[in-house]
């Protein structure tokens, strides 16, 4: 459980590929039926926006880093912000649902998350 929880935390901070963190976490299973291991906190969310619009990542990178997320048993997200971080990783994961990820797009959302 331990190397599981260290992998997600790697995973969130978005600092590393995530494929082979992805690799890793396959290997211990996907189903997962216990409290989340790490709890998702808008402060994520934002270092990945402000990381897209410093120019570090790219839109694709960002939707992928979401979508990684989005659908995880054993991330949960903050109870105090929980709609508004489901709606924002549901945004930014399916772009091709909800736009482009844009410069404004991401400035808005950062708004939202200080607004909420």
């Amino acid at each position: 459980m331990k190397e599981r929880a260290q992998l997600l935390e790697r995973l969130v901070q978005g600092q590393e590929p995530a494929e082979p963190l992805m690799e890793a976490l396959a290997k211990l299973g996907w189903d997962w039926d216990e409290e989340p291991l790490l709890v998702l906190q808008a402060q994520h969310i934002e270092s990945m926006l402000e990381r897209f619009l410093n120019g570090e990542i790219t839109a694709a990178a960002l939707a992928d880093w979401a979508d990684r997320l989005e659908v995880r048993d054993d991330v949960g997200l903050d109870p105090k912000r929980e709609e508004t971080l489901k709606d924002l990783l549901f945004r930014i994961a399916n772009p091709e649902l909800n736009g482009p990820l844009t410069k404004d797009t991401a400035e808005a959302m950062r708004a939202e998350l200080h607004g909420s």
